[in-house]
């Protein structure tokens, strides 16, 4: 038999359904090829713990308990997301107010201080004499 052959029949042998002659062939097999004894024996002791977690008995109803304990896990998380979401989206909100508040500090330029160097009144010079520019406007309608 070849490493393919007890790859592929491997399972078959470890539940008992390969005949005596296969049977045979592939213990002769596992007894010179390193590789696929320590293969045989790994599949072996697998399968064996998850016979032997078979035997495990529970008691009547241990579903049912598990089943109802993770439903109030479930809801117990939901209500406490469902409190979060509007507590993140105010956080932010207010972090976001107070952000903008301490940034036009740091600028420190508010719309009073920066019209406050201009003066009240533009003046120009023409001809004859200094006159506000409301005025020229006012004078020259054409």
């Amino acid at each position: 038999m070849k490493c393919e052959d007890i790859n592929i029949n491997m399972f078959d042998l470890l539940e008992g359904k390969l005949d005596s002659d296969a049977g045979k062939e592939f213990s002769e097999h596992i007894a010179l090829c390193e590789e696929c004894k320590a293969q045989y024996s790994f599949v072996e002791k697998a399968i064996g713990s998850i016979a032997e977690e078979k035997k495990v008995k529970v008691s009547a109803g241990f579903a049912d308990r598990v089943l109802l304990e993770a439903e109030k896990k479930k809801r117990s998380i939901l209500s406490v997301r469902r409190l979060m979401v509007p507590l993140v989206a105010a956080a932010v909100i207010v972090f976001g107010i107070i952000t903008g508040v301490f940034i036009s500090e740091f600028l420190g330029r508010s719309e009073a201080d920066v019209y406050a160097d201009l003066p009240d009144e533009y003046y120009y010079t023409n001809e004859i004499h200094l006159e506000t520019i409301e005025t020229f406007f006012l004078i020259n309608e054409d």
